[in-house]
């Protein structure tokens, strides 16, 4: 999808005789108006310009960008939410979660739903460190890629919720994980994490972020099973901090969690994102 975007950027580009800058910020506008269309989540055509720090003589650029990145947003949302009214489908980029039962209770959940998410992400992160200490020690591109397909296979056979990035089994594991137990739950968080960055690191190629919101979304109802007070907010408030930690950007982050949860949950979801980035930051300028 994105090649064939780009292909049509650079015809538009040509009939326009637009200059290089011009194409490449257009071919910007446009792949974030497919993410928003996608995902349905809108915020995340503004969301890679805020993660940005403000530089004083660009400021007026950053202004324009922004604009520009929320008209193509709506413009990328609307046409999305008319395909959906014509072809009404169940969204696989969701997650079922209980319908949300505010209690007093839930205030003793989200402080431990923030630390157990914020411990899951920098464990996503040690995964990655070291899967990468392997692969450099190891050296050899074919033994690397044999060796996680055969991790790969030995896993899948054990659940399907291994293989492929995750969002599409998001709606199903959500469905199921009911019928699972505590041990399984961990083991497909914590697998989860530790394959995907042995795929990276052993020479597959892809993104990190979906098999990450899977793993944070397993974590979150392992958490559950131990805190059963509205189960939706725990698992929002894990997977905003493990994935604002992996992925370092707590706006993009909150912007793709907005339509995967309730949006009752997204204000405890965002405070969690911030919340999360500014502890990381202090701990780097600790380090």
């Amino acid at each position: 999808m994105a090649s064939i975007l780009g292909g049509l950027i650079s015809w538009i580009g040509d009939r326009m005789k637009l200059t290089m800058a011009m194409r490449t910020e257009l071919l910007e506008l446009s792949i974030e108006a497919m993410m928003s269309s996608i995902f349905y989540a809108p915020l995340v055509g503004i969301g890679e310009s805020l993660e940005k720090q403000l530089v004083k003589d660009q400021f007026r650029n950053r202004v324009r960008k922004i604009i520009l990145y929320t008209i193509t947003t709506i413009a990328g949302v609307s046409g999305f939410t008319l395909v959906k009214y014509l072809f009404p489908n169940e969204s696989v980029f969701t997650i079922r979660i209980p319908a949300v039962d505010w209690d007093v209770k839930v205030l003793l959940t989200i402080f431990p739903a923030l630390i157990v998410g914020i411990g899951f992400g920098y464990l996503f992160q040690l995964f990655e460190k070291y899967s990468e200490i392997v692969a450099k020690k190891i050296k050899q591109p074919i033994l690397l890629a044999v060796l996680v397909g055969t991790i790969m296979g030995i896993l899948g056979m054990i659940s399907p919720y291994f293989l492929f990035s995750g969002e599409h089994e998001l709606l199903g594991f959500s469905k199921d994980v009911v019928n699972f137990g505590l041990p399984y739950i961990l083991l497909l968080a914590i697998g989860k994490a530790l394959l995907t960055n042995l795929c990276f690191a052993f020479g597959w190629r892809g993104g990190k972020i979906f098999p990450a919101i899977f793993a944070g979304t397993a974590m979150g109802f392992a958490l559950a099973e131990l805190f059963p007070y509205t189960p939706g907010l725990i698992v929002g408030i894990v997977v905003a901090a493990s994935v604002t930690i992996i992925i370092n950007q707590p706006y993009v982050t909150a912007a793709l969690l907005l339509f995967l949860f309730p949006i009752q949950l997204f204000p405890f979801i965002i405070a969690a994102c911030l919340l999360t980035n500014k502890f990381s930051k202090s701990v780097k300028q600790v380090n």
